[in-house]
């Protein structure tokens, strides 16, 4: 799964639990997940309630 164009994902290795946690990094927004694209889904799923909440 490609991540939304509205912002850029920072993705880093969770090494305390595992898996990996992922920022969008223009809102401040993170999410987590037990794979990279996980991380990136439930990123875009936070991000899109972020903007929904904004409007």
């Amino acid at each position: 799964m490609e991540h939304s164009p509205r912002f850029t994902p920072r993705l880093t290795p969770d090494t305390e639990v595992g898996g990996f946690v992922a920022e969008a990094v223009e809102f401040g927004v993170v999410s987590q997940g037990e794979t990279e694209q996980e991380a990136l889904a439930a990123l875009d799923e936070a991000v899109a309630l972020f903007l929904d909440d904004e409007s």
